[in-house]
Order: structure tokens, then sequence, then C-alpha cells
């Protein structure tokens, strides 16, 4: 499913852009997670995450931004939420290849799906993201809108290092 192609630095700054719009930031072990504080939500079925993930040039839907010092990396992540309240946490990988001093776009898949928390409303899920080996950071994600399709969720950094 994935496709690659080689992305310059240039290009890959393009593709990804800062995140648009208010943002918190935690760094760890050289790694950077940069995460909107209130996002868009556009898909609500994996297989809508998944077909995003295929676009060329990928989707710029993005909530969080995880850049990673080594290996050199930079993996973008979406939102979706289903009928049934699962959160859908899609990944859009690109990794620096060294030979070719370029960005290669290594391809997306559905990350993670995570079931809201009993007994919130609206929506509440807890989310952990690998920022590096020894730091994992908590996020609480809750949807803005309910009842109905949730069209915006806002998140909550939980912890720092």
């Amino acid at each position: 499913m994935a496709l690659f192609a080689a992305l310059s630095s240039t290009a890959l700054a393009e593709l990804l852009p800062r995140l648009q719009g208010p943002q918190v930031e935690v760094a760890h072990g050289g790694n950077r997670l940069s995460v909107l504080t209130t996002a868009a939500v556009h898909y609500r079925s994996p297989w809508e995450v998944v077909q995003a993930l295929g676009e060329r040039p990928p989707s710029r839907r993005y909530a969080l931004l995880l850049s990673r010092d080594s290996p050199r990396e930079v993996t973008a992540f979406l939102l979706g939420v289903t009928e049934e309240g699962t959160l859908l946490l899609g990944a859009q990988r690109f990794a620096y290849d060294a030979a070719s001093r370029q960005y290669v776009d290594s391809g997306g898949d559905l990350y993670r799906a995570y079931p809201p928390l009993e007994g919130k409303s609206p929506w509440t899920w807890l989310v952990t993201i690998p920022v590096s080996r020894e730091y994992e950071a908590s996020l609480e994600i809750r949807a803005v809108n309910a009842p109905g399709p949730v069209r915006t969720v806002r998140i909550f950094l939980m912890s720092r290092p």
C-alpha cells in the first residue's frame, strides 16, 4: 500500500507545515512532539483514515507531529472518530535517507484505535505517544460537540518529562 517518493528537506517542510493554531510541544531525548490544542476531525471510519494516508501528496490534516532525532524521521498523525465513539489515529511516516540526503515517504497506516472512556460525556480518550525510549506523552482528547458526529476535539498534554 505504501508508495515511496523522495522528498528534499524543503519539500518535506512544505509537506509537513508547522501545525496551524494553538499548540503545545514537549521534547525529550532529541525528539519533539507538537500537538494542536484544538483539532478538526475529518474522518469517520478506518477506511477513510487509510484513504487519506494514501493520498499523494499526503493529507495535511494532521493534529500531531513527532520529529525523531535518531533514527531521523517525522511521523504525522491525523484523527478520526467513528459513530460508536472509537478514536482512530492514523500515522504518516517520513524517514531520512542518508545516501540521497532526502526524506522518503515511507507510507502510512492506521496506528491505533481507542475506545472512549466509560461514563464520560462528551467522549474522552486517553492516548499515549512514545516520544523517546524513556518517555511517553500522555494525552487526553475530548470531543467538543456531542451528540452527533465529532467534528472537533480538544487535546490536553497530561504529562511532561
